[in-house]
């Protein structure tokens, strides 16, 4: 039984599964989007179909041609009127998660139970640099796994990456901790995320970076 709720934790890598307040924010957003993308398809299929029935022909159906409408200022009006009021409820939504999700830049403070890591994208491994916790230096470097503090109700103990490459392009996932971020030469990216649920998350590098891309 242990085995197999082991096995269960590692093949979850949805992103619908969250498990930190980041991943969460963004799921919201992606729920949100499908919600109205569905209401959208269903109006526009409920007027394809009910226009099909509507004005079929009839085998009564005079020959000829059917009256010709060549424009109405209010249809033009309101199709042009509600995709811009969608467009913007989009754009601020997606906006304010954009600004929840980033992660500003910030430093280590003695007593912040703040985990400090460098990440440092190779072909085809992740280099993990261990800097501070709690605002003491740490000064360790593991290979392929990050080992991060799990917070509960009462204190928040937040990740906080400096993601940086050591040749091409990477881009560091781990789906239910965060969205996706790009590791590119000559540039520094950060992504900060926590939790209160202790497991196994698996990440992947979401960029096609070589031959061993998928090893990564």
């Amino acid at each position: 039984m242990l085995t197999a709720a082991v096995d269960a934790r590692m093949a979850d890598v949805s992103i619908f599964s969250p498990a930190s307040p980041q991943a969460g924010w963004i799921v919201d957003l992606a729920i949100l989007t499908l919600a109205i993308i569905g209401i959208i398809f269903l109006v526009v299929e409920g007027v394809l179909f009910y226009s099909v029935w509507r004005f079929r022909r009839s085998k009564s159906h005079a020959p000829g041609e059917p009256a010709q409408v060549y424009g109405s200022e209010p249809i033009e009006i309101a199709w042009t009127a509600a995709p811009t009021m969608i467009v913007f409820f989009l754009v601020l939504v997606t906006t304010r998660t954009l600004w929840e999700v980033e992660a500003a830049p910030t430093t280590p403070r003695e007593g912040d139970q703040a985990l400090f890591v460098t990440v440092i994208g190779h072909q085809w491994w992740w280099e993990y640099r261990y800097d501070s916790y709690d605002g003491r230096k740490l000064g360790f470097i593991t290979a392929n796994e990050l080992h991060i503090p799990i917070g509960d109700d009462q204190t928040a103990r937040p990740v906080h990456l400096t993601l940086q490459s050591g040749d091409v392009c990477h881009s560091f996932w781990a789906p239910r901790l965060g969205g996706k971020v790009d590791l590119i030469p000559g540039r520094t990216n950060l992504l900060s995320f926590e939790t209160v649920e202790p497991g196994l998350y698996l990440g992947q590098c979401a960029e096609y970076c070589g031959a061993q891309h998928a090893n990564m």
